[in-house]
């Protein structure tokens, strides 16, 4: 069960691998705070499923840093617009018999 839901929202094996790990060492830690209040199973994919987010958020996170992510891109080329306007504003004036 617990892979099953690690892997449909993670959609990679070796991540719902590693998720479905921490899952059960993260429920084993908190072990002691399962009041029985729902069935132990709804409460560990409960933690199976937030760790599959987390996993997910932290990859986003990793690929938006290494500049892979659509945040990065979306900066760096507002940045470099902005920049060819101010260049095209400050050497609009000249000839361009002089441009390369």
């Amino acid at each position: 069960m617990a892979y099953r839901v690690a892997r449909s929202i993670t959609r990679n094996e070796d991540t719902a691998l590693d998720v479905v790990q921490d899952a059960f060492l993260k429920a084993f830690k908190a072990l002691d705070g399962f009041r029985g209040d729902a069935a132990f199973r709804t409460w560990f994919g409960t933690i199976v499923a937030n760790e599959a987010r987390g996993a997910i958020r932290a990859a986003k996170r990793r690929k938006e840093a290494k500049g892979e992510g659509p945040a990065r891109t979306d900066r760096v080329e507002k940045a470099l617009r902005d920049r060819w306007d101010y260049l095209k504003q400050s050497f609009g004036g000249y000839s361009t018999e002089f441009s390369i």
